[in-house]
């Protein structure tokens, strides 16, 4: 039977910190690799877990799938992941509308947060990073969710955060009666700081307006809708006015 390895068990990381340059640092503690102030490019603790586990398996694929030496035409050539790999791949590593920063000035954060345990995430993250990376005054909410998902539940997560927000329809059959959103926003917000924009890059460019240079804006909500905006965002010149 094949053996197995468990996070916390047999590797771990610890607890990260805010490095130079606005990465991420942590060390990972494996099964024979040793790696202090790693730098992750990657937002959210999640992500942590995700590269202590995707190195463990570095670990165990170069043990167990690559001998020490094994013969290539003819030549004796060996496998190893060096530290520096390690470093640069960690370092370089990109995960688009996943906790994406795309802009510092105005500051605008893609995140596709699609779901209740997606926005808990989310909220998480804007928690660990809100004295550094994240910081902002007033946080201005692009939401566009499809309505087969926990809408009202979603809204109850990021809603208390919100001192503004548009809801916005995402591409998709699935949208349904979007325009709910606004009114679960209620809430947590009078009616004059909840819009209701149909098209999402209209919605994004309204929301802009109202972005000051110490606030930031947080897109969120439907992957269809994260993937258009930011689409539009990479290939526009004119996304900001």
């Amino acid at each position: 039977l094949a053996g197995s390895y468990v996070i916390g068990s047999n590797f771990y990381r610890v607890w990260f910190r805010v490095a130079e340059g606005g990465n991420n640092a942590f060390d990972y503690h494996g099964l024979k690799w040793e790696f202090e102030s790693l730098e992750l490019s990657l937002l959210g603790r999640h992500q942590f877990r995700n590269a202590a586990t995707a190195l463990a398996v570095g670990e165990v694929l170069t043990d167990i799938c690559f001998p020490e030496t094994f013969i290539v035409r003819g030549q004796k050539e060996s496998f190893r992941i060096t530290e520096a790999a390690v470093r640069q791949g960690l370092k370089k590593v990109k995960w688009p509308a996943r906790l994406e920063l795309v802009s510092t000035n105005p500051k605008i954060l893609l995140d596709g947060a699609h779901n209740r345990d997606g926005m808990l995430t989310l909220v998480q993250a804007l928690k660990d990073y809100g004295d550094n990376i994240l910081q902002h005054k007033r946080l201005v909410l692009c939401l566009g969710m499809l309505s087969d998902k926990e809408v009202e539940k979603t809204m109850d997560i990021i809603g208390p955060l919100a001192d503004e927000m548009f809801v916005t329809k995402p591409d998709s059959p699935r949208a349904g009666q979007w325009k709910q959103m606004a009114g679960f926003a209620r809430k947590y917000l009078p009616p004059e700081k909840i819009h209701a924009v149909e098209d999402p890059i209209l919605a994004v460019k309204a929301a802009l307006k109202t972005v000051g240079s110490e606030d930031m804006l947080l897109v969120t909500g439907s992957l269809y809708m994260i993937a258009e905006v930011r689409k539009y965002f990479f290939n526009s010149t004119n996304f900001f006015q």
